[in-house]
């Protein structure tokens, strides 16, 4: 199995009929979703490529502020953590957290999610070294300093194996961190699916959580690695893929958040493992809209290898698709022959917004973002093509009146990316 990281774009990129539409681009005039003016400029914030290549892969907005975190390769400083903290009202860095609105720390950390909780941002990535390791850091909202208590001086490691060791996800409830992705042992199946469950205040396991604050799924004929990860109506769902013998698989759990169990009302037994298609499938994103499950990911098409946007709306309880979202509870969406690929959702009960990439050519992949109703009907797509090299819309986070989105935009004459990040009317 390759290495999956769903928000840091490393990776590859049925019984429904694919919805074909048209493609919008900001150039044309009456734009959908229109840039906010009054953000950035022009509604973007795009770093100068003479500050080295980089990506947002996450983002977080609490009262009034626009957290957004990822990985610079800086000329000077070399791999670098980066998290920038800004006005969402405009996108004016915050002087008095890191240094004049950005934390910088040179280090081999890529961040793959940002979790706001009273006053502090808990910073979610692996330490990218031959044997990566979790990593959570908790920092002060204020400061962006690390707050002395959890773990050691403001840093939680957890290195399950001396092999690769990935965390995607995470989510609070206030008082716990949920943290969920893969690690690895050897043998022929060697990813395995991971959460494990600490205190926000101190770092420490909740030892009623699976063995120890930690559940792993150890198969015997099956990969596999979780993407997402949802606290939604007094239930823990996770999602991801399975990949096992000619299959990959969208595998989603429903889990209870005190003590890990799976809880059998999802498809009986707590697991829902779907097969879309002959090829690769993969489910990337979860969501909840106060009474459906909204899921994102890709499947390979009718024929396989002809990978495109899958949404679904499933019901919390039992995991049965909603007909009345959708096209049976299912949008399809294949703007390309290529490998099209969702990677981040926002949704609430006025509507739902996933976003990701779709491929021009191999190497030309485009920024698209693709808006619905509460029933899934689809309203408008945005696809912006911004350079000649790889364009992708990673993240995404959503007020009343706006959605955020980061990601990254491809570089001149080609190769690495310049860190992106837009605001856009709903």
């Amino acid at each position: 199995m390759a290495e999956f990281a769903r928000r840091a774009v490393v990776r590859l990129g049925f019984l429904f009929a694919a919805f074909l539409i048209p493609a919008c681009d900001d150039s044309s005039s009456g734009a959908p979703h229109p840039l906010d003016p009054d953000f950035g400029a022009g509604g973007i914030i795009l770093m100068d490529e003479a500050a080295g290549y980089g990506e947002v892969t996450a983002l977080a907005l609490d009262s009034g502020w626009l957290y957004a975190g990822g990985f610079l390769n800086d000329p000077v400083l070399g791999p670098t953590l980066r998290v920038e903290k800004r006005s969402a009202a405009t996108g004016a860095l915050d002087p008095g957290f890191g240094s004049a609105g950005v934390l910088s720390v040179p280090q081999e950390f890529a961040p793959t999610e940002l979790v706001v909780s009273g006053s502090s941002i808990y910073v979610i990535g692996r330490e990218t070294f031959a044997d990566s390791r979790w990593r959570v850091e908790r920092r002060s909202t204020a400061t962006g300093d690390l707050v002395n208590g959890f773990g050691a001086g403001g840093v939680w490691i957890s290195d399950p194996s001396p092999y690769v060791d990935y965390p995607e996800c995470a989510t609070a409830d206030g008082v716990h961190l949920y943290v969920a992705g893969m690690d690895r042992v050897p043998g022929p199946v060697y990813y395995r699916w991971r959460i494990e469950k600490i205190r926000l205040d101190d770092a420490s396991h909740d030892a009623g959580f699976g063995a120890g604050g930690v559940a792993v799924v150890a198969q015997t004929d099956r990969q596999e690695q979780a993407f997402d990860i949802l606290l939604a109506s007094g239930s823990l769902y996770v999602g991801g893929v399975s990949i096992g013998p000619g299959a990959w698989q969208w595998r989603l759990e429903k889990r209870d958040p005190v003590d890990g169990d799976l809880d059998g009302t999802l498809d009986g037994d707590g697991v829902l493992l779907l097969d879309h298609s002959t090829s690769m499938d993969a489910l990337h994103c979860l969501g909840f809209d106060g009474t459906a499950l909204v899921l994102a990911g890709f499947d390979g098409g009718p024929a396989g290898f002809n990978e495109r946007w899958r949404v679904e709306w499933r019901s919390p309880i039992d995991g049965a698709l909603l007909p009345a979202h959708g096209s049976g509870g299912v949008m399809l969406s294949d703007p390309t022959p290529a490998w099209d690929e969702p990677f981040g959702l926002a949704v609430d009960t006025a509507g739902l917004f996933v976003v990701g990439r779709e491929n021009n050519v191999p190497i030309d992949s485009r920024w698209r973002i693709e808006s619905f109703s509460p029933t899934g009907t689809r309203r408008r797509v945005v696809v912006a093509d911004l350079s000649s090299s790889v364009d992708v819309a990673v993240e995404i986070q959503m007020d009343a009146n706006h959605v955020y989105i980061g990601g990254k935009h491809g570089r001149t004459g080609g190769g690495e990316g310049s860190w992106r990040i837009e605001k856009r009317s709903r």
